[in-house]
Parts: C-alpha cells; structure tokens; sequence
C-alpha cells in the first residue's frame, strides 16, 4: 500500500489510502471485520517495504535498518476516545497529526513544520509546475 505521485492520490496522504484500502476491503468482502487496521498499518509499512523490495531496508524498527518513523499526537480530539490505536490510526485523519517525521535517521519534521526545506519556496515551486503542466 501506498502512493507514488499525485496521478495517484492528489493529497499524497497515504493515512487517506490507509482508510480507503481498510474500507474498500471491507464492502468488497461484504464482512466489517475482513481488512482490520492492524492489516492495513502492516500494508503500509513493512509490507509495503516488501512489495517494493526494500524490506531488508526500512519498513520496520529493527537494528541495521534505516530508521524512517513518525510520531504522532493522539491527545488531538479527532483522535478521541482512543480505545484502538491501530483503528484510530487507519479511521481517522490522522497524517493531519503527524508531529515528528525521521527519514534514515535524521529528523525532517519537528512540531509539525519542515525543518530541511522552505515551505513557501515548496509552495512557489509547485505553483511553477502547475503553470508549466496547463501550458501557461
């Protein structure tokens, strides 16, 4: 599970394909407790690692591994009550509570802002493309 582009999944929010694979696999098999949100995390993670084959390099927390997490605040509302974290992770928007990004080891986002890139330099940067993609 994941996404690749914005061909893909406009928002690149992979939590959003998190919940859509869950829900997806849940109507298709016609049974709610078919696609459970652990299944769905280890699609994302360490399987989607496997399918891509870098699982020997990241998609879990193990040592000799690149050491990409995220850290994410559950004491948000729209992350209460917290009875299942697995669930509220895939059920809810939770990419909007991402906190703390490490790729490889090093930290990309601290508090919720980017710390290696300028965001309006990002924003500027995209509204280029989008102008040079519709032919202006």
């Amino acid at each position: 599970l994941g996404t690749d582009g914005a061909a893909s999944n406009n928002s690149l929010d992979l939590f959003e394909s998190l919940r859509l694979s869950s829900l997806i696999g849940k109507h298709l098999d016609n049974n709610a407790a078919s696609h459970d949100s652990y299944r769905a995390l280890y699609q994302a993670t360490h399987g989607g690692a496997i399918a891509a084959g870098l699982g020997h390099l990241t998609g879990s927390l193990e040592s000799g591994k690149q050491a990409d997490f995220i850290a994410i605040d559950t004491r948000s509302i729209s992350m209460q009550p917290l009875h299942n974290p697995f669930s509220q992770l895939v059920h809810t928007a939770a990419g909007r509570m991402v906190t703390q990004v490490w790729v490889n080891g090093k930290q990309l986002v601290q508090n919720g802002e980017l710390l290696q890139q300028d965001k309006q330099e990002l924003i500027e940067k995209a509204q280029h493309w989008q102008r040079k993609i519709a032919g202006e």
